[in-house]
């Protein structure tokens, strides 16, 4: 999205990639690498594939063929890490459980029983790796909170936080994020570790199902897997 407000909001698919490998210091080893039999260039794919994620949302609009444009909603939104990856990996989700034959995302989303994929960062710059990973667990801030579950919705998680921490904020990504923590990660989910918006450092399936060990801190019944990997696909994309 940031690569099409630079080129005004709206510009062919060869221009935005050109913006986005300058965004992210491609090199052209990386922008030409192929894969398959049919040798189709893995970054084109990528920043196709995000795109598609984008559209989905209604930031961009795809219908002129040859031209991505930003939609009135996506030059409003000011795209952030989290919510770039929110997006990737919610479609992640609905479009596997088409593939598995439901076709309805929002019976998707509300099934108890289906595994989803999250992205977590422990902790500024993830500087609460190091202990998580140590003892199984996933942890997350907001202590003054109290008990996340005697908060009835998110709105009044949020509106906690504006009594807390001061009423300068909107606080909706950290309402949403708590609410999460608190509420819809489950038994079953996959956890991806990141650091940054390009490397992931660790997985965990979730085993224990909602074993809250304290006010922030989830015991996750398995030790994590340490990954030393860069996220240089579709979620970095979402995220220039």
């Amino acid at each position: 999205m940031n690569a099409l407000r630079e080129l005004g909001g709206s510009a062919t698919p060869e221009k935005a990639r050109d913006q986005i490998a300058r965004d992210l210091n491609l090199g052209s080893d990386v922008v030409t690498e192929t894969r398959g039999k049919t040798g189709g260039k893995k970054f084109a794919n990528e920043v196709a594939w995000a795109r598609n994620y984008l559209a989905y949302e209604d930031l961009i609009d795809k219908s002129v063929r040859g031209v991505w444009t930003l939609t009135p909603k996506g030059m409003e939104v000011e795209l952030t890490d989290e919510m770039a990856s929110e997006i990737f990996f919610k479609w992640v989700n609905i479009l596997k459980e088409r593939r598995e034959g439901n076709p309805d995302p929002t019976t998707m989303q509300n099934q108890s029983d289906k595994r989803l994929y999250w992205m977590y960062a422990p902790g500024e710059g993830s500087n609460m790796w190091n202990e998580f990973y140590d003892n199984g667990i996933m942890g997350i801030g907001w202590d003054e909170l109290g008990d996340f579950k005697q908060y009835p919705t998110k709105e009044s998680m949020k509106e906690k936080m504006k009594v807390i921490y001061g009423e300068e904020y909107s606080y909706k990504n950290a309402g949403h994020a708590t609410w999460q923590f608190a509420n819809e990660i489950k038994k079953g989910d996959i956890i991806f570790v990141k650091k940054g918006i390009k490397k992931i450092i660790g997985r965990n399936d979730y085993l224990m199902g909602g074993n809250q060990i304290s006010v922030k801190t989830l015991d996750l019944g398995a030790e994590w897997t340490e990954i030393k990997t860069q996220l240089e696909g579709v979620a970095a994309m979402i995220a220039i």
